[in-house]
């Protein structure tokens, strides 16, 4: 709903409704590649953090995202199962 009539003038113009849509495609595509809908193929292709808080193991880590201990290892070019709280791992694609 537009109440300013310059502004409604506006709209009757090619050149700025193509900069209202690549401004609303710009505006989506950043939403999206942020925030993507879970389920989706944005969702699965995102890189997933994690981020080690005081108790946690490798073993735990990779069971609680459900991939392997050596794909997580291989992911962040660790060689054993030290980690330190803090430090942030990639987890893989499963």
């Amino acid at each position: 709903f537009i109440s300013n009539p310059q502004e409604e003038q506006k709209l009757t113009s090619s050149r700025h409704q193509r900069r209202m849509a690549e401004a609303i495609l710009q505006g989506v595509g950043e939403y999206f590649s942020t925030s993507p809908p879970p389920g989706t193929l944005l969702a699965k292709l995102a890189p997933r953090n994690h981020v080690i808080s005081r108790g946690e193991t490798l073993g735990w880590i990779a069971q609680r995202y459900q991939v392997s201990l050596t794909s997580l290892r291989s992911a962040n070019n660790l060689s054993g199962d030290h980690i330190r709280v803090g430090q942030v791992l990639q987890i893989p694609e499963t």
